[in-house]
């Protein structure tokens, strides 16, 4: 195998640090224990999450996640109000995309309809307050959930909520997170120094030829 010539790696490396430097700072909110291995209290506060009409047969579990601890959001049906997750978490950039990600599964499959969208994703107060999603699969079948949104404020209010529309539908959640999104100048500089970095390779091809 010929090896790459030493020019051609240092203009990788300097195309690379180039872009690297060139983009932007972006704030970095993160979701405290998204995983669920620290223990969340049901209709409380307590492990990053505040919890809200959860029963019995909901509430932090530390098996049945994907993998491991995750927590049930369930409240045996009651129509009026909805089982709630829900999490305050702070460093967004205002103006700036980011998106929300987890894993979620149907729990007590037999109870509510399967053909609804009764799982609930709410970014409170932005312009993409709530996302309503299906069952992923059969019982303890995971899915995973994605739902971007611009940041408004420096602090937003992250919540979940399953039976919702008085449907009977509860599920598990594992896995939670948030990201920046790149902005679409980002992507353009990191295009541009590679399609260079491309440029400099058929140059140092033709040379040699």
């Amino acid at each position: 195998m010929p090896q790459i010539p030493k020019l051609v790696l240092a203009l990788f490396t300097f195309a690379i640090i180039g872009v690297a430097s060139a983009l932007p700072t972006y704030a970095d909110p993160v979701i405290i224990n998204g995983n669920f291995d620290t223990f969340v209290p049901s209709n409380g506060t307590g492990g990053g999450w505040t919890t809200i009409n959860i029963d019995g047969n909901g509430g932090h579990r530390t098996t049945g996640g994907n993998p491991g601890s995750n927590f049930i959001i369930n409240d045996a049906g009651q129509s009026p109000t909805d089982p709630t997750l829900s999490q305050l978490v702070s460093g967004f950039t205002i103006g700036s995309s980011y998106t929300l990600t987890g894993d979620y599964a149907v729990f007590a499959g037999t109870f509510g309809n399967p053909l609804l969208q009764s799982f609930a994703v709410d970014i409170v107060g932005t312009a993409t307050p709530t996302t309503t999603f299906g069952r992923p699969g059969g019982e303890g079948v995971y899915g995973s959930f994605s739902v971007t949104f611009t940041a408004n404020a420096t602090d937003i209010l992250i919540r979940f909520r399953t039976e919702i529309n008085g449907d009977d539908s509860s599920f598990r959640v594992d896995n939670i997170a948030v990201q920046p999104v790149p902005e679409p100048a980002t992507m353009m500089l990191l295009g541009t120094g590679l399609a260079g970095l491309a440029g400099a390779v058929r140059r140092r091809r033709r040379m040699r030829d």
